[in-house]
C-alpha cells in the first residue's frame, strides 16, 4: 500500500473514530484558566463493578475461548452494536447470542488480538487483530466500548 494511500486511510479511520465519539457523548477536555482541583472518584464498588478495561478484557478471553455464554455475560440485556456513524447492527443480548452462536460455529479457529488498546473512562478502544474467520480470512478492525456498571452498553465496530 502507498504511503499516500495508507495516510488517507488512517485520516479516514481517526475521523470516523471522532464521529464515535462525538456520538457517544465523550467531548475533548479543555484545560479551564485558573487552578483545577481533582474530581472526586465516581462511586463504585469493587466486589461488584469491575473496571472497564477488565470488563473489555474479559469479554475479549470469553471470546477467544468460544464461550458463548461468558461472552454475552459482559453484555448488558439492552446492548447496541453500531457500525459507525451510527448504523445499528445488533440490538440486544439475544441478538448478540445469536449473531457470535454462527460466527463460532462457523469459524471453530476464529481467535482476536489486540494491537493496541486505549481506554478513557468508560470508553475503552481497541485496534483489533481477528484472524480463522470464515474462508481462512483475517482482518484488522477498531472496537469503541461503552462500559457502565459492569456491562457493555454500546459497541462501535469499525473493519479496516
Amino acid at each position: 500500500m502507498s504511503f499516500t494511500r495508507r495516510t488517507y486511510r488512517v485520516g479516514a479511520l481517526l475521523c470516523a473514530l471522532g464521529s464515535c465519539f462525538a456520538f457517544a457523548g465523550l467531548a475533548p477536555r479543555v484545560p479551564s484558566a485558573g487552578p483545577t482541583q481533582a474530581a472526586s472518584p465516581p462511586f463504585a464498588r469493587p466486589d461488584t463493578f469491575a473496571a472497564p478495561v477488565a470488563i473489555v478484557q474479559g469479554q475479549l478471553d470469553a471470546y477467544n475461548a468460544h464461550n458463548l455464554d461468558a461472552f454475552v455475560a459482559y453484555f448488558g440485556e439492552a446492548v447496541q452494536v453500531y457500525s459507525p456513524p451510527h448504523t445499528l447492527r445488533l440490538s440486544g443480548r439475544e441478538a448478540l447470542r445469536s449473531q457470535y452462536a454462527a460466527l463460532f460455529a462457523q469459524a471453530p479457529e476464529v481467535r482476536a488480538q489486540v494491537v493496541h488498546r486505549m481506554t478513557e473512562g468508560r470508553f475503552v478502544v481497541d485496534h483489533e487483530a481477528v484472524t480463522g474467520l470464515p474462508g481462512g480470512r483475517s482482518l484488522q478492525a477498531f472496537a469503541l466500548y461503552e462500559v457502565v456498571e459492569g456491562q457493555i452498553i454500546n459497541l462501535w465496530m469499525l473493519p479496516q
